[in-house]
């Protein structure tokens, strides 16, 4: 449905290609609150990059299918998306610069949420509380198994 449409062609612009290139060719700078990435699995950490670097403090990435299929605990080794995104939800738990929290519904969804400076809460925003697995680690990419 074309933007206009829905009545916000006035809030929205509209860019169509491959989404690297595009968040690449956005001018620098804190310019979104909210980002949503479901894309190619072993592109994930560039456009989280790309999209955490034009992020507002307190903006918040969602990431989808941040489970696969509950493989990212250990099996599939020579899977090119798994391995993809295992690596990223490691980097993103021990990323200083954010809070996140790996939800499982469906294949996973990961919230990430832009600290201020130097890992201060963003002014203006109550702290994010990040869910705690049963190993007591805030994003609980190796402790969630596959549903039967």
């Amino acid at each position: 449905m074309p933007a206009r449409r829905g009545r916000v062609a006035n809030r929205i612009e509209l860019r169509v290609g491959p989404g690297l290139e595009t968040l690449r060719a956005l001018p620098p700078g804190e310019q979104f609150d909210f980002a949503f990435i479901d894309a190619d699995k072993t592109g994930y950490a560039q456009y989280y990059e790309e999209v955490l670097t034009r992020l507002r403090p307190g903006g918040l990435i969602l990431l989808d299918n941040t489970l696969q299929g509950g493989h990212v605990v250990g099996d599939l080794p020579d899977d090119e998306d798994v391995a993809a995104i295992r690596s990223l939800n490691d980097a993103i738990a021990g990323d200083p610069r954010v809070k996140a929290v790996l939800i499982p519904i469906g294949d996973g969804v990961s919230f990430v949420q832009k600290l201020g400076e130097r890992g201060s809460e963003p002014a203006g925003h109550p702290p994010m509380t990040p869910l705690q697995s049963p190993g007591g680690t805030s994003m609980p990419s190796t402790t969630c198994g596959r549903r039967s």
